[in-house]
């Protein structure tokens, strides 16, 4: 799961990228943009996603997750890597977490995931090293010819926020303009901390198991956040 930023907005990508093709593939979309997809990678298999958050600070976001099998799966988080920012503000601390995330199968066309990130805020940006977690709980519903609807809630403690304690809920769609090879994809998620965002924009499907999304944010009603835009490269 991807929930990838905490305020709007990669060195070294290109080793990363061909250290994870040489890993094998994976079969799931962890994230829309902000908001967990609730898929699992299969046991056994690889996930990537790097995420870039460009706006009046810049921002990059990555995700690496394992198939662990039964519905489970493990994975690292490396959240808000400054790539740029005002001259006359700090740059938002970088925020290494592990994640884990289950999924339940309710009935035909409806599952339930639950995910946790934990980590720690690391020292030399706007806070003081502390414990940073975000929980959420996120049902994918099969909507036919639709495309999936998702709805859900989330809540994070202010380390995680870099601002104070977020909670609300959560809602997206993956809509097929032409089946896996484009989809519109919205997503947002409720709130007035630097979570508080909704994404708008479409996916690309490549070959070899790539994807490219690409997206305006808005900030959410009372959140005070940024317009931005949103790019993400996944690998499957």
């Amino acid at each position: 799961m991807n929930v990838p930023t905490r305020v709007p907005g990669c060195r070294r990508m290109a080793g990363v990228i061909l250290c994870l093709l040489a890993m094998g593939h994976a079969r799931a979309q962890q994230s829309l943009f902000n908001v967990p997809s609730s898929e699992i990678t299969e046991k056994d298999s690889w996930f990537f996603q790097e995420q870039l958050n460009l706006g009046r600070t810049g921002v990059s976001n990555t995700t690496l997750d394992y198939g662990l099998g039964h519905n489970w799966e493990l994975g690292f988080n490396l959240f808000d890597l400054d790539l740029y920012h005002p001259a006359d503000d700090a740059p938002v601390a970088t925020l290494p977490l592990l994640n884990l995330q289950k999924r339940f199968e309710l009935r035909p066309g409806l599952a339930l995931g639950i995910g946790t990130q934990v980590g720690a805020v690391s020292p030399g940006g706007r806070q003081d090293p502390r414990f940073a977690n975000l929980d959420y709980v996120n049902a994918p519903i099969q909507l036919g010819r639709w495309g999936t609807g998702f709805v859900g809630g989330y809540f994070a403690n202010a380390a995680y926020t870099a601002d104070r304690p977020g909670a609300g809920f959560m809602l997206g769609a993956d809509i097929p303009i032409m089946e896996k090879k484009l989809h519109f994809m919205a997503d947002y998620m409720h709130g007035t901390s630097a979570l508080g965002v909704g994404v708008v924009g479409f996916v690309l499907y490549l070959p070899k198991g790539w994807q490219i999304s690409a997206g305006a944010q808005l900030p959410a009603p009372g959140s005070h956040n940024d317009y931005g835009l949103v790019l993400e490269f996944t690998h499957l």
